[in-house]
């Protein structure tokens, strides 16, 4: 009797080593994996992508006059006003041409086009000559727009080109148009390129010559092509790449276990511990582990009694009946160090000390995650090479190593490595389909 009480009372020792050990070996290998980064994901879409040159221009009428007298002399009439419609023909104003001791009939100055007065720039008494211009008319219904291409983009430009063009004067209205002509000869003072702009809206009246417009040129459409956020792409000595998330079943091997359920989930007083059981392990051992804490801490038979009075062995149901219910995280938490080093393979309830099934990989890792303790998929980061194409307006093309719905790291990626444990705390919506240019 007392040599079976010393082998049991052994086997328990080896127990308590064993299971000291593997705490360390844990924690050494909860130190590796355990770091789990945070983050946000985006999917890669495929639609349209547009690149563009921003320019800069003046609205002018297509067709403006400046009109001049065919006398010199003071200004006698004023027959227009400034903003005025006039037609061809129209007498704008007239001079008087007389000098001292000479007496003339007025000269008229008329309109050589129909259209807008835009510039009217003297008043009656005043002196003109020949060589300065007395008005400007201007046909508002047909604007244009001058813009100067610097020679670096002279190879981009051609006619036809579609222009977005944006003014301050209307900052929730956006007009388009299109490049109808290119100067044949680039300017040698400034070295710029001359080119007009065919303004097409419906709204056209809005604009006024000389407004100062932001123009986006598109020298390059592509559709049908995978984009991505810019803020997602990384740099980094020399690799050009994303971290697309990818999905592993979780384990459930012991180590995951200890890690997972170590720290006991408690919701109202239910705390679950799972753990694996071996199918064949002697009675008394079984009856024996959960004398664990009881041999480490207490001296005298009154505490190992007291101890052992916790738990009923129901030799039918072959299931421990916690006596009372256990208030004390740590008794839960010795309990599991036993339970674990002694590969268990059962579901215990925590509360009622009741095993709830004995249960395979498959089984064990559903009530895992019906019970939310651990995810049914582990999620990590895997470095990912692109090839980027036409990359504007934070957003960019990818020629290669991606492909349409992939899911990428959107932000919290500046710290990852490939394989990083990561959880998707946002998935966001950033991009369009049809690329929208602001």
């Amino acid at each position: 009797m007392f040599n079976k009480k010393a082998i049991i009372f052994s086997m328990i020792l080896i127990i308590i080593a064993i299971s000291g050990c593997k705490k360390k070996d844990a924690a050494n290998k909860d130190e590796e994996i355990q770091t789990v980064f945070a983050v946000d994901t985006v999917k890669a879409l495929k639609g349209e992508i547009n690149n563009y040159i921003k320019l800069s221009g003046e609205v002018k009428a297509r067709r403006e006059v400046k009109v001049y007298p065919d006398q010199s002399g003071k200004i006698a009439v004023i027959n227009t006003n400034l903003g005025g419609m006039v037609t061809k023909g129209q007498t704008l104003l007239q001079i008087d041409p007389s000098r001292p001791g000479m007496i003339y009939s007025n000269s008229p100055v008329n309109s050589p086009i129909s259209g807008t007065v835009t510039n009217l720039p003297f008043k009656i008494g005043e002196t003109i000559n020949v060589q300065t211009p007395v008005a400007s008319i201007g046909n508002l219904d047909d604007l244009e727009i001058i813009a100067n291409v610097s020679e670096k983009y002279i190879s981009k430009m051609k006619k036809g080109l579609k222009v977005i063009i944006d003014v301050d004067a209307y900052k929730d209205i956006t007009f388009t148009g299109e490049i109808t002509e290119l100067s044949p000869v680039v300017d040698p003072a400034s070295r710029m390129l001359e080119t007009k702009i065919t303004i097409n809206e419906s709204n056209l009246k809005l604009l006024k010559p000389g407004m100062y417009a932001n123009l986006k040129i598109i020298t390059e459409t592509k559709t049908n092509t995978v984009k991505i956020p810019s803020q997602s792409i990384i740099r980094r000595y020399g690799d050009v790449f994303v971290f697309v998330t990818k999905n592993i079943p979780t384990e459930i091997d012991n180590f995951t276990l200890q890690n997972k359920l170590i720290k006991v989930v408690n919701e109202e007083n239910l705390a679950f511990i799972l753990a694996y059981f071996p199918k064949k392990l002697p009675e008394e051992l079984r009856l024996d582990v959960f004398e664990y804490r009881l041999l480490k801490s207490l001296k005298n038979k009154e505490d190992i009694d007291a101890m052992k009075a916790m738990y009923t062995f129901n030799k039918e149901s072959e299931t421990y009946q916690l006596n009372r219910e256990i208030s004390d995280s740590s008794q839960i938490d010795t309990v599991w160090n036993i339970l674990i080093t002694l590969n268990y393979k059962y579901v215990i309830n925590a509360k009622s000390g009741v095993i709830i099934a004995e249960t395979d990989e498959k089984k064990l890792r559903d009530i895992l995650i019906d019970n939310k303790i651990i995810e049914e998929t582990t999620k990590f980061a895997e470095k990912r090479i692109i090839k980027p194409g036409i990359e504007i307006d934070n957003k960019t093309e990818v020629n290669s190593g991606l492909k349409q719905n992939e899911e990428i790291i959107f932000y919290g990626q500046s710290l990852l490595e490939n394989n990083s444990r990561i959880r998707i705390m946002n998935t966001v919506t950033v991009l369009t389909k049809e690329d929208i240019i602001k």
